[in-house]
């Protein structure tokens, strides 16, 4: 690899010595087809690419090229998925690494290995706030992880700042508020991040409550930098569990809702059309059994739409987890997988995801009374206690997605 890129050097510096190689893809001389060139780029890593890009005029119209970015980024999620271990970006509390501060970590294997490794946030952040903020902003007071979508974070910090971040590129961009308000986390009924896959955008969808108490949803867009009314759902929803998507799949964030009327539903936003969707969660999922008290969050297992239904028996103290699943990713057919427990309900607070390798991460109550974070095994049905706190947990691969106003064109 250090071989080639020392050729690209080369390359480069013939070109600064009048040497024309803008319109040709080589290497000493060597020219390459596009396609067996794109074959070679779209295998390297984020970090080479950005080098190569400053060989020539023609090589960074390549790599800037849109339809080589969703290439090079399917390429390499593919790659992890078949290796059976999807990277995970991690929000802290994390292995004590930065205090108390917020700490962002890379799991580059398998969660509960030793190859945990920290992200530097802080001077992306700080370059991009320095421009936006007349008073510096607290970079590391409170924050939370919106979602993760082809390589590019959002989250909230200082309890009122959005911001994306590609951790590969380094490129940090902090939200324009909406109508210049500041997000009050007390206001916010639910927000969510993801990607359009039709016009190449990244959104913001999130919904506040006004002081009449009714709801009023909007969409930012990175390629606009601006934000726009959405209609609500229909029929209207309420009592979400959580703040942020419980999910998160093809272009598509779920949630797990009710109704008016109390009924189980399952609320989706499609990036693409802008728009909500209200479907019925499968009844078995959801309703009580005989002795047991009943909820159900949504989670992905294995690229599928999940619906982990939580029974919990107060008088035994104990609960269980039933797992269904989409049938061939039709979110109208579900299906029983497993259950997971019975589990003493004093100890299990809470199941937090599943991983790529038939572990399902769990957040317990240590002997202390503190939440630690375990995984436990499907197949041997143990737990293993990874000794700390993870605050959030999201499958990662790196990309080359731009947040800032670095034109990206299409060749084709």
């Amino acid at each position: 690899m250090e071989r080639s890129l020392n050729m690209f050097s080369k390359e480069q510096q013939r070109q600064q010595q009048g040497h024309d190689a803008s319109e040709k893809f080589g290497i000493d001389g060597l020219v390459f087809p596009e396609d067996i060139l794109e074959e070679i780029l779209v295998r390297l890593a984020v970090r080479h690419l950005l080098r190569l890009r400053r060989v020539c005029k023609s090589w960074r119209a390549f790599i800037d090229d849109i339809n080589f970015i969703k290439r090079h980024y399917e390429v390499h999620y593919s790659r992890c998925k078949a290796d059976g271990v999807v990277p995970s970006i991690c929000l802290g509390p994390q292995v004590d690494i930065y205090d108390n501060n917020l700490c962002v970590c890379l799991v580059s294997g398998h969660i509960g290995a030793d190859d945990v490794i920290p992200l530097s946030l802080t001077a992306d952040l700080v370059r991009d706030s320095a421009a936006s903020f007349a008073n510096a902003p607290d970079l590391f007071g409170n924050g939370i992880f919106v979602g993760v979508a082809n390589g590019v974070v959002c989250f909230i910090w200082n309890y009122h700042d959005l911001g994306m971040w590609n951790p590969a590129t380094r490129e940090f961009k902090t939200i324009t508020p909406w109508l210049n308000r500041r997000i009050r986390l007390h206001r916010l009924h639910i927000i969510s991040f993801g990607f359009d896959c039709i016009s190449n955008d990244f959104k913001i969808v999130r919904g506040d409550r006004r002081d009449d108490g009714t709801l009023s949803y909007q969409v930012y867009s990175l390629t606009t930098d601006s934000w726009k009314g959405v209609t609500e759902p229909s029929p209207f929803v309420h009592m979400f569990k959580y703040l942020t998507a419980e999910a998160y799949l093809n272009g598509v964030s779920y949630w797990a809702a009710q109704t008016s009327d109390t009924r189980g539903v399952i609320l989706s936003f499609d990036y693409s059309t802008d728009t909500f969707n209200v479907m019925d969660a499968p009844q078995d999922a959801i309703e009580s059994k005989i002795g047991y008290r009943k909820s159900c969050t949504i989670r992905l297992y294995k690229d599928r739409l999940a619906i982990v239904g939580i029974c919990t028996d107060s008088e035994k103290e104990l609960c269980k987890y039933d797992v269904w699943v989409t049938e061939l990713g039709i979110p109208v057919s579900w299906q029983h997988l497993f259950t997971i427990g019975p589990f003493p309900s004093s100890d299990v607070i809470m199941l937090d995801s599943f991983t790529m390798d038939d572990e399902v991460m769990f957040i317990v109550a240590s002997p202390t009374m503190e939440e630690e974070t375990s995984l436990y095994n499907l197949s041997t049905r143990t737990f293993k206690n990874l000794g700390y706190e993870i605050g959030s947990v999201s499958d990662y691969v790196e990309s080359l997605f731009p947040l800032s106003n670095r034109p990206v064109r299409s060749r084709r």
